[in-house]
């Protein structure tokens, strides 16, 4: 029974010293919101920075997934075309030669050639003239074998005229384009 008295007189004391706190205290100083909100505000920004920075990742992520289906596009339609060429006899009109280390840009506006094959009106891998990218086909033979490498290669059409439009994207000037590849192979 003591303990019990002992106890509910700590817990008034404790009771008490709250309660003096709480008449002392009546509201929040103006420097103290003041300096919540700073604290609250820098976080906020990093936060939105991050949704920012996700968000353009995402936009390049989803161009890099359409280039890459578009190089995909390119070589199943390449290889449909040997494979007619070599069973049928059918010499296809999309401007892809078969010939050692030989590179074939596809066409950019309506008066390229093979706009006809590649553009709208055909098979629909260029969509538009003057697209946001543009794809080059390289051909080589690797030594003793039956089959042509094909490389299919998309870089930005921006970044492809700022470094001056070179011939091969796979060697100098063309090095330093960013691009998406999609590599296959076909037999001869």
């Amino acid at each position: 029974m003591e303990e019990k008295r002992k106890f509910i007189k700590l817990v008034n004391m404790v009771l008490k010293v709250f309660k003096s706190n709480l008449e002392k205290e009546k509201g929040s100083s103006l420097v103290e919101i003041l300096f919540a909100v700073a604290i609250l505000s820098i976080l906020m920004i990093g936060i939105l920075q991050m949704f920012s920075y996700a968000f353009v990742i995402n936009q390049r992520s989803s161009q890099k997934t359409f280039q890459a289906y578009k190089c995909q596009q390119v070589a199943e339609l390449i290889r449909l075309d040997r494979q007619l060429e070599i069973q049928w006899e059918v010499v296809p009109n999309n401007g892809v030669v078969f010939a050692d280390n030989t590179i074939y840009a596809l066409p950019y506006v309506a008066s390229d050639p093979n706009w006809d094959y590649w553009g709208p009106g055909g098979a629909n891998v260029i969509e538009e003239p003057g697209g946001q990218y543009r794809i080059f086909v390289r051909v080589n033979q690797p030594a003793g074998t039956s089959v042509w490498d094909v490389r299919i290669a998309a870089v930005s059409a921006k970044e492809y005229l700022e470094k001056g439009s070179p011939a091969n994207p796979w060697e100098g000037a063309g090095i330093a384009l960013r691009r998406v590849e999609y590599v296959t192979r076909i037999p001869q």
